[in-house]
């Protein structure tokens, strides 16, 4: 039992074939007849599609139902702390909390809290409040997962 010979004759090397790629990608430009080669693309529809991540799923029925039936409790805590001066990005974190918000973060500046986490049953909260304004909604999650997207993606 021997090796087999090599192409060409006994002993001697096969010549490496060097390959040409048969089509090039070519990006559409209006106006601009493109040659044969070229597999004709579209630059912004790929870099609206690189900005996908950021693009969010919908809120699930019961991710939402369940927000829903915590946003009265939430929003009495929040005006108690709008009228006895209280508001202070801590003692949101702490509402946050007593109603299933995970996760919670909450920052102040120029007197606006500003606070997000993830929903008692899912979906992501996100909110404002100062000592005059309120608002707070759930929306669902990044497609790339979790309430935030990350920056330089």
């Amino acid at each position: 039992m021997g090796c087999a010979a090599l192409p060409g004759g006994q002993g001697e090397s096969p010549t490496p074939t060097v390959l040409e790629p048969s089509s090039v990608a070519c990006p559409e430009q209006e106006g601009v007849v493109l040659p044969p080669e070229c597999i004709p693309y579209d630059p912004q529809a790929l870099m609206d599609s690189n900005e996908r991540y950021k693009d969010r799923w919908p809120v699930a029925a019961g991710s939402f139902a369940a927000f829903e039936a915590n946003r009265p409790e939430f929003t009495a805590a929040i005006e108690a702390l709008q009228q006895s001066d209280g508001l202070t990005a801590d003692a949101v974190l702490a509402i946050m909390d007593d109603n299933g918000i995970t996760g919670a973060h909450a920052w102040i500046a120029d007197g606006v809290v500003t606070f997000s986490g993830n929903g008692p049953s899912g979906g992501c909260v996100f909110g404002n409040t100062s000592s005059t304004e309120f608002e707070m909604n759930i929306v669902g999650p990044v497609l790339d997962g979790g309430c935030t997207a990350l920056s330089g993606h």
